[in-house]
């Protein structure tokens, strides 16, 4: 065979696998084609590029959904998974993919620059509207500048409508879930509409007064419950369509001023004229109504007309009853004189014994709340007390001095916390009695701050920090130093008792000439925003203090007390953030050394 005659067997050969690939594009484009999944799009646009001329394999790579690599979909023939992913990592660290996707063009690498192989590697881009969704790898026999750049070009072409129909595809997917989902909650709706619209009618036939609905703008009766049908004495079709003034007394509905869309409900007495021509007295309530483009009147009413004739009767038996009355001789008006103070009298005594009963299971609820916060309060520290007492009285001769100290200081706190906790109780007797007398002294604020929190530093707090600090050096003020121990004393009690032992509680004490402010702050419990009007009432306490202890005693005794020196105090809190406590208290103060 000579030369010319290999030459152009060569041409027919590449001229059968051009129309082979061009038939290829053409079934894929068929609009025909039904394809299933994206799998199929898949297998069918590789196929399309197995079909190009000298090819050897060909293999699909797509984008993943969260990292920014290519994963394998495909390849053909099958079962060379390990070979393309040898070569996709090559062409990757060699910079040819880069240089593809930067410039979303098929290039024809040849595969001597890669691992001295024979052939030839396109490497396609699949574009889509914004970006690229994967990369198709054709390896094939013909090497690089043999390659028609036509066969390129129409690569290229292929190519941007592969990358189309895989985003379509996961489009129209999306689409599908989207319809579907809308699709279901429009049911969803449609069903709770239904269900409102069957209450809504249930409610609206029960209800016993009489109720029309008339639309203004049709000048007609929609609709009509059951009591008014039988209050008129027709059937609800024999009502409905007809005019509402057919019933009931004229009202000029455009005088009717409306209110937030509905008008105020005002009953008043009217007419109503049933199948029988019989006028019925009704106590009548008109509401307008404004809905979108529709103005409806509800028009609602009860039969009164046994009530007005039994008021009629009554009338008229206290008008005979007067006329006897005023037959009667002077000492009956003598008599009943005396019986209308004995009346008197008598509703004045059982007032007071109102009052006094109300008093009485007042204070016998104080009582039984008093017994119970006594019986769960005091017992924590008597218990302290006993165990330490018991502990110093058994093992006296074994116990070293530092535990001696130890279970003595310990009886010392539950004694002070007794003190305190009666204290408390002893100040609402004395300030309802009205003996609390100011007693002004000085004494040092921020040494008095420091013994009461180390009062609070035993047994589950007996690491807690406590952050004190002062604006000034010297802080010795003169006020009543018993009341203000008070207030601070039920604050940091209420601070250490509602937070954890692990967090901390920051005490900033502010001086100035002629006020104490002291802020206590804690990383508690909080309280809840609905409670804080109620946190001063007696006995109270917030909905989420769970098992933690307390008589709800101690912000009561802080307001009374702070009433009484004339000061004031601010709170600042949220459930679960902690709590800011500030009081602001009158004092002397001489000698304000700022820091």
């Amino acid at each position: 065979m000579t030369n010319h005659d290999s030459n152009i067997m060569n041409d027919r050969n590449n001229e059968y696998s051009l129309n082979e690939f061009l038939r290829a594009i053409h079934r894929f484009t068929d609009v025909r084609q039904v394809r299933k999944n994206i799998f199929d799009i898949y297998s069918e646009g590789l196929y399309v590029f197995n079909e190009l001329p000298g090819t050897i394999k060909s293999a699909l790579f797509t984008i993943m959904d969260e990292l920014p690599d290519f994963e394998l979909k495909l390849t053909k023939p099958e079962n060379i998974e390990n070979e393309i992913i040898s070569y996709y990592d090559k062409l990757l660290n060699s910079g040819h993919i880069g240089i593809s996707l930067n410039s979303a063009t098929v290039i024809n690498v040849s595969l001597k620059n890669i691992d001295n192989s024979q052939g030839s590697v396109l490497i396609i881009p699949l574009k889509k509207s914004r970006g690229i969704n994967g990369i198709i790898l054709v390896f094939h026999s013909n090497e690089s500048d043999d390659l028609a750049q036509y066969l390129i070009r129409l690569c290229n072409v292929f190519s941007n409508l592969l990358g189309s129909s895989i985003e379509n595809y996961h489009i129209l997917n999306q689409l599908e879930q989207s319809k579907a989902i809308l699709e279901q909650r429009i049911a969803t709706r449609t069903i709770d509409l239904a269900q409102s619209r069957r209450e809504l009618k249930a409610v609206f036939d029960s209800v016993l007064t009489g109720v029309l609905v008339f639309d203004v703008s049709i000048n007609k009766i929609v609709r009509v419950n059951p009591s008014a049908c039988k209050l008129i004495g027709l059937q609800d079709s024999e009502i409905v369509g007809r005019s509402v003034f057919e019933f009931l007394s004229f009202v000029d509905y455009t005088k009717i001023v409306e209110s937030n869309g509905t008008t105020e409900n005002k009953y008043y007495d009217s007419e109503l004229l049933d199948a029988s021509g019989k006028k019925v007295e009704v106590l009548r309530n008109t509401i307008k109504i404004r809905l979108s483009n529709r103005t409806l009147i509800t028009e609602s009413f009860v039969d009164i007309s046994k009530i007005r004739a039994a008021e009629r009767a009554l009338t008229e038996t206290n008008h005979i009853l007067e006329s006897k009355v005023e037959e009667r001789t002077g000492d009956l008006h003598s008599i009943v004189k005396k019986l209308k103070q004995e009346i008197i009298e008598r509703e004045k005594v059982e007032s007071e014994l109102r009052k006094m009963y109300n008093q009485q299971k007042e204070l016998g609820d104080m009582k039984t709340r008093f017994v119970s916060m006594v019986s769960h309060e005091f017992r924590t520290p008597l218990t302290l007390i006993k165990s330490s007492a018991q502990m110093v009285s058994r093992f006296e001769s074994k116990l070293s001095e530092s535990d001696k100290s130890f279970y003595l200081e310990r009886i010392v706190r539950s004694v002070d916390n007794l003190t305190d906790l009666i204290e408390n109780v002893i100040f609402f007797g004395r300030n309802e009695s009205g003996k609390i007398e100011m007693k002004i002294s000085e004494f040092d604020i921020k040494n008095m701050l420091f013994l009461i929190a180390g009062d609070f530093k035993s047994g589950r707090n007996v690491n807690r920090n406590f952050i004190i600090s002062c604006n000034t050096v010297s802080s010795n003020i003169k006020a009543d130093k018993s009341l203000i121990h008070l207030i601070l004393t039920n604050l940091i009690s209420n601070a250490v008792k509602y937070s954890e032992e692990d967090t901390e509680i920051e005490i900033n004490i502010i001086l100035e000439t002629n006020r104490l402010t002291v802020s206590i702050k804690d990383y508690g419990i909080g309280i809840p925003e609905t409670e804080k009007p109620r946190i001063f009432d007696l006995f109270y306490r917030a909905g989420n203090v769970d098992s933690v202890g307390g008589t709800g005693l101690g912000l009561t005794v802080v307001k009374d007390t702070l009433d009484k020196l004339g000061g004031t105090i601010d709170i600042h809190s949220a459930t679960g953030e902690g709590t800011i406590i500030r009081v602001r208290i009158p004092i002397s103060y001489n000698n304000p050394e700022i820091i």
